[in-house]
């Protein structure tokens, strides 16, 4: 599941998910709309704030089939 549908489908909001992951809103905005990938570390705390509904394919592949 893509960031952004996880986001729309949670009602989260970029500053609550950045408050979550130790990020700025504006970082969050730029994984949201595909143009940048977290870093590792970034990855696993997005994995543990969406309770694993966001993987690190997710920012590669879009959603699953």
């Amino acid at each position: 599941m893509t960031l952004a549908r996880f986001m729309e489908l949670a009602g989260m909001t970029e500053e609550a998910l950045a408050a979550l992951v130790g990020v700025t809103q504006p970082a969050v905005s730029k994984w949201k709309h595909g143009r940048a990938i977290p870093r590792p570390a970034q990855m696993a705390k997005i994995v543990a704030a969406t309770e694993g509904a966001v993987t690190p394919a997710d920012f590669f592949h879009g959603e699953a089939a």
